[in-house]
């Protein structure tokens, strides 16, 4: 459900993700920026599911070498719609 009134939205996705659909995101950013809600979706080339986004078969399991800048991308927009005067 999206309105014109849904907070801003960012989306954090990786593309490989073999639980939740990538175009899922795809679709929610969509109907978002249709009621011109801000939003941005960040794409992880092929990460997963799951806070790490680990890309899938990677044998030692580490987090997706995108998710530093990523997580700055979070607080960034966290700082931009978050942050008080």
């Amino acid at each position: 459900h999206v309105a014109a009134s849904s907070p801003p939205v960012l989306l954090l996705h990786g593309d490989a993700d073999t639980e939740v659909p990538f175009q899922h995101s795809v679709a929610m950013e969509a109907a978002l920026r249709a009621v011109n809600v801000p939003t941005k979706m960040v794409r992880l080339p092929g990460g997963g599911h799951g806070p790490n986004f680990v890309i899938d078969g990677r044998p030692d399991g580490k987090p997706h070498p995108a998710l530093p800048n990523t997580l700055d991308e979070m607080v960034r927009w966290l700082h931009q719609y978050l942050k008080g005067n």
